[in-house]
């Protein structure tokens, strides 16, 4: 769950933001260093995923997004993201062949914490690729690391804001195109905390906003 920025924090060049937006940019601005890149693929369990449109608005000519979560897969759609694709059902090599992908993609974001979609997302890597790994495992796993060395990939956990670096990336999108109100599906005050939690369990919601 995301909360509204606290007042110290914030700075000049974020006053045009909407503040729940605002609350939540940092994901988002993780992915904003995407220029240059030829394709993209999210694999997620978590709303985070459908950040991926990210990629889209810097300039990524494919966008892939996949989940099993009928909700995030819809909210997915509605945010314009071209290739969406429920995981129980088609592979990813399967999605590279229908859509004209000759190599592999450039940069992966694994929000899932699952360890097959994250060797799947290995596999379908290309030469010199970025892997943002941003998903939770529930348990330690095992990757093929002579995939990860041979083919030069980059693989990098959760890295924070970079203060104040991916704050300016962050509002130039939102200032722009960048639409991120339709990932907000609950606004909830301080004291409907438990319903904030209950719908992020449920896996129906997109983000959770708290406001007090």
């Amino acid at each position: 769950m995301r909360v509204v920025l606290m007042e110290r924090e914030r700075n000049r060049a974020l006053e045009s933001l909407r503040r729940r937006e605002a609350a939540f940019k940092e994901i988002a601005a993780e992915q904003a260093a995407l220029r240059r890149v030829t394709a993209t693929v999210a694999r997620s369990r978590t709303p985070e995923g459908v950040f991926s449109l990210v990629a889209r608005e810097v300039g990524a000519r494919k966008v892939v997004i996949t989940d099993i979560n009928p909700t995030r897969l819809a909210l997915a759609r509605q945010l314009g993201i071209e290739h969406v694709v429920d995981a129980s059902r088609e592979t990813l090599r399967d999605v590279m062949k229908r859509i004209g992908m000759k190599e592999g993609f450039d940069v992966g974001l694994e929000m899932s914490g699952a360890a097959k979609a994250f060797r799947d997302m290995i596999d379908v890597m290309n030469n010199g690729g970025k892997v943002a790994i941003l998903g939770i495992a529930p348990a330690a796993f095992e990757i093929d690391w002579n995939k990860v060395i041979f083919k030069m990939l980059t693989l990098k956990g959760i890295y924070g804001r970079e203060m104040f670096e991916t704050w300016y990336k962050m509002t130039t999108l939102v200032q722009g195109r960048l639409d991120l109100a339709p990932l907000i599906t609950h606004r909830i005050g301080i004291d409907d905390y438990q319903a904030g939690f209950d719908a992020m369990r449920s896996g129906s919601s997109g983000k959770v906003v708290m406001d007090w």
